[in-house]
């Protein structure tokens, strides 16, 4: 008697994952270590497909918070590429962590009815941001007189 509402509720979460989604966390580790604020936007995606729409919409928001690092870290004198290799060494320790969380949540997600995710798209929009942002930033940039 007992097992019933149980089982009911795994057919409720079974269904409510039914074609949604999820990056497997390969994909997600290597985006960590290609773009870290990418790699943990792609995990937030995955964390509110879940269900824990709160901590899926917190880590979806925190790349908004690793972009901004750069601005304030050049305004306290930080070098560009020093922040890159500081986000790369953390993008790799970020990655490897998730990569070992996630494999099983993936799964289990996998085999109520949700969908491997394509890990191309992601990988299209991040390179058509940076060309935006080389292309706003050569025509606003600060000018170069060569003399």
């Amino acid at each position: 008697m007992s097992s019933e509402p149980s089982q009911r509720r795994e057919e409720a979460a079974a269904q409510d994952l039914a074609g949604r989604r999820f990056y497997s966390p390969d994909v997600i580790a290597a985006y960590c270590v290609f773009s870290l604020p990418l790699g943990l936007f792609l995990h937030g995606l995955n964390v509110t497909r879940s269900g824990s729409r709160m901590m899926g919409y917190a880590l979806t928001s925190t790349p908004a918070a690793a972009f901004l690092a750069p601005l304030a870290a050049g305004s306290l004198g930080a070098k560009a590429h020093q922040l890159f290799i500081y986000s790369t060494y953390l993008g790799v320790f970020v990655g490897i962590g998730l990569l070992n969380s996630e494999g099983r949540p993936y799964r289990l997600a996998l085999s109520r009815g949700a969908v491997a995710a394509r890990w191309w798209p992601p990988l299209l929009w991040a390179l058509g941001a940076m060309v935006l942002a080389m292309v706003i930033a050569a025509v606003f940039g600060p000018e170069v007189i060569v003399e």
